[in-house]
């Protein structure tokens, strides 16, 4: 039997275990439900939909985002703009996070290179992008 343990209050996929059907109440700990599928889905796509009566697998839709370059001059003065961002989203730029509160992202550089962009928003697909600042 493969069950899928979710965070209660959000839906957020924790685990997923194919396990004997007497196992499955203590896979669960506080804070979390589950529910039994016949497949397996990953949490980077899917998560458990529990805005109606009975909690279903959904999946993830994409951000959708504006982006007005994704080249700019490394000067500190350049800017890259992201705008229609999820509100309360997550932006981390080369493995350095910053909260977004107010649906607009600006990024200047300083040295020239590549700049990996990861926007995170549950219960959205990750967005990454990249954003080139040259000299």
């Amino acid at each position: 039997m493969i069950i899928i343990i979710y965070e209660i209050n959000t839906g957020k996929i924790i685990r997923v275990n194919d396990i004997p059907e007497s196992m499955k109440n203590k896979q669960v700990q506080e804070g979390e439900a589950y529910i039994e599928e016949n497949s397996y889905y990953l949490d980077t796509e899917y998560y458990i939909d529990i805005s109606s009566e009975f909690p279903i697998v959904a999946c993830k839709s994409e951000i959708e985002t504006v982006f007005d370059k994704n080249i700019i001059i490394a000067n500190d003065i350049d800017t890259a703009t992201i705008k229609k961002l999820p509100d309360d989203c997550i932006i981390k730029i080369n493995d350095i996070s910053y909260n977004v509160i107010d649906n607009i992202f600006q990024l200047t550089v300083t040295l020239p290179g590549i700049y990996n962009i990861e926007i995170i928003k549950f219960p959205f697909l990750t967005k990454e992008v990249q954003i080139e600042g040259i000299m």
